[in-house]
C-alpha cells in the first residue's frame, strides 16, 4: 500500500499528463482489442446468409448488409489478425509515454532509497505508477468501443455514405457486444500489460542510496537475431503469389510470417540506426550530421526504438502498395473497376496508416523530448562555446532521419520486393505502385521534419547557460 500511496503522489506531483497519455493509449488498445474479441465471436445470430437465384450468396444483417470482412468466414481470421496489429499503433506510444520523465524519475526513486525503501518497492512503485492509469484506460476503452460499433456497427444506417456497396463493406463491427467475462478479461490484460511496462521501464537500473544511477554497460545493438527473424518472415510471406496460397495452413504462415517480420522490423531498427551513425560519424564534415551520428554510434536503442514504429508503416504500406497494383492489375485485365469489397479495406488501411504515422510523429516527439532533457548540459556546453542554434536543431533532425529513413526504405523495398514483378507487364500498374511507394517516403519526411519542429522549444530550453549548473 505503501508502493501505492507513493505512486499517487508522483501525479500530484507533476505526472498527471504522463498518466493522462498512458490511460489515452490503453483506452484505444482495450476498444480494437474488444472489437477482435467480438468478431472472434461473429455467428449466424447477428445476420442471416442468403442464396439468390443466380447462385451469389448475400448476408443480410440488422442495418443491412455486412462487411465481406465480418460474415466471410475465410477472411475473418484476416480481419482479427488485422486488428491485433492494428493495436501495435497505440502501443508504440505507449513505449515512448512510459520512458517519459526518466532521468527526473531515478532521482525521485534515489531519494526514496536514501529514505529505507528497497530496490523491490521502487520498482512496485514504478509498476503502479503506470499500471493505475492503464487500468483506468482499460475501463476507458468500453465507451471507445461503443463508439466503434455506433459508428461501423453491423446494424449502422450510415446515411451518409452515397454509394450503398461502400455503406456495407463499412459495417465491419458486430453489433452483438462481447460477453461480461470477455470484457472483465481484456480490461485486466490491459492493465496487467501496464504494470509489466511500468516494472521493465527501469529493469536494468540500480538507483543507489546516493542518487548514482548506475546502467547496465552499453553495447552495441547486435544484428544477427533482426536478420533471422526477417529472414523467417520473408521465407513465411513469400509464397504468397503460389497457387497453394488458398489453403489454411498457407494462410496461417502467412499471418506468423507477418508477425515475424513486423517483429524483425521493430528489433532491427536500433542495429539500422547504429550502423549509419557508425557509417557516417568517420566520413562527414558537416558538425550537424557529425553530432547526429555520433549520439546514434553512443546510444542507438532509444532513437531506433522510437522510429521503429515508421518502419513498420513503411512495410504495411510496402505490402499494401502491392496488393493495390495487383488489385488494379486485374480490374484492368477484366475491364472493370475495382470492387468495393477490396476498394474499401485498401482505403481503410492507407486511413489507419496516415493515423498510425501521426501517431508515430508523436512518439518521436516524446523521444525528442526525453533526449533533449538528457542531454541539457551537453547542449548548452555546445551553445556556451560558440554552437548556433540551428547547427543544433539540424542535428535534431538529423539523427532521428537517421534513425528513421534507411529502416524505411528497406522495409518499403522488401515488402513489395515479391509484388513488384507482377506489375512490371503493365506500366499504369506499375507506375501507380512507385507512386503509392513515393508517397508514403515523402510523408514520412515531412513526419520526420514535424517532429523536430514541434521539439524546438525544448531544444531552447536545453541550450540555457542556466542548464551547465551542476547543482
Amino acid at each position: 500500500m505503501t508502493a501505492l500511496a507513493l505512486a499517487l503522489g508522483s501525479y500530484r506531483s507533476g505526472g498527471r499528463a504522463r498518466a493522462l497519455a498512458i490511460a489515452a493509449c490503453t483506452a484505444v488498445v482495450t476498444g480494437l482489442l474488444l472489437v477482435a474479441v467480438s468478431v472472434v465471436g461473429y455467428t449466424a445470430v447477428d445476420g442471416v446468409e442468403q442464396t439468390m437465384p443466380d447462385g451469389s450468396t448475400v448476408f443480410v444483417g440488422y442495418g443491412g448488409d455486412v462487411a465481406n470482412l465480418l460474415w466471410d468466414r475465410g477472411v475473418r481470421p484476416g480481419y482479427f489478425f488485422a486488428l491485433l496489429l492494428i493495436c501495435l499503433v497505440p502501443l508504440t506510444l505507449l513505449q515512448q509515454v512510459v520512458r517519459l520523465g526518466t532521468a527526473a524519475r531515478e532521482r525521485r526513486l534515489a531519494a526514496l532509497r536514501l529514505a529505507g525503501a528497497t530496490p523491490r518497492q521502487v520498482r512496485a512503485i514504478g509498476a503502479w505508477e503506470v499500471g493505475l492509469p492503464a487500468l483506468a484506460g482499460g475501463v476507458l476503452g468500453l465507451p471507445v468501443h461503443l463508439v466503434l460499433r455506433t459508428l461501423f456497427g453491423a446494424d449502422a444506417t450510415l446515411s451518409w455514405v452515397g454509394d450503398r456497396d461502400v455503406a456495407r463493406e463499412l459495417r465491419m463491427v458486430p453489433a452483438a457486444s462481447p460477453a461480461w467475462w470477455q470484457v472483465l478479461l481484456v480490461v485486466a490484460a490491459v492493465g496487467l500489460l501496464g504494470v509489466l511496462a511500468g516494472a521493465l521501464a527501469s529493469r536494468k537500473v540500480v538507483v543507489s542510496p546516493l542518487g548514482v544511477s548506475r546502467g547496465a554497460r552499453r553495447t552495441p545493438p547486435r544484428g544477427w537475431i533482426p536478420g533471422l527473424l526477417l529472414a523467417l518472415g520473408i521465407c513465411l510471406t513469400g509464397p504468397v503469389y503460389l497457387p497453394f496460397f488458398e489453403m489454411w495452413w498457407a494462410q496461417l504462415g502467412l499471418m506468423i510470417g507477418i508477425t515475424v517480420l513486423v517483429l524483425g522490423v521493430l528489433t532491427s531498427a536500433p542495429w539500422v540506426a547504429y550502423r549509419a551513425g557508425r557509417a557516417l560519424a568517420g566520413r562527414t564534415s558537416s558538425p550537424a550530421l557529425l553530432l547526429a551520428s555520433r549520439w546514434l554510434v553512443t546510444d542507438a536503442r532509444a532513437a531506433g526504438r522510437a522510429a521503429a514504429a515508421i518502419g513498420v508503416i513503411a512495410l504495411v504500406s510496402g505490402g499494401a502498395s502491392s496488393l493495390m497494383a495487383d488489385l488494379l492489375l486485374n480490374a484492368r485485365s477484366n475491364g472493370h473497376g475495382v470492387e468495393a469489397m477490396y476498394s474499401v479495406p485498401m482505403a481503410l488501411i492507407y486511413a489507419v496508416l496516415l493515423v498510425a504515422l501521426v501517431v508515430a510523429t508523436f512518439a518521436l516527439v516524446v523521444h525528442g523530448v526525453e533526449s533533449l532533457t538528457d542531454r541539457r548540459r551537453s547542449l548548452a556546453s555546445l551553445a556556451a562555446e560558440g554552437v548556433p542554434l540551428e547547427v543544433l536543431e539540424r542535428a535534431v533532425r538529423w539523427e532521428v532521419a537517421l534513425a528513421a529513413v534507411p529502416i524505411s526504405v528497406l522495409a518499403l523495398v522488401g515488402a513489395g520486393a515479391v509484388g513488384a514483378v507482377t506489375t512490371f507487364g503493365d506500366p499504369v500498374v506499375l507506375l501507380v505502385d512507385l507512386a503509392l511507394r513515393a508517397a508514403t517516403l515523402g510523408l514520412i519526411w515531412l513526419a520526420l521534419l514535424a517532429s523536430t519542429r514541434l521539439v524546438r522549444p525544448w531544444l531552447r530550453r536545453a541550450v540555457d547557460p542556466a542548464n551547465l549548473r551542476t547543482t
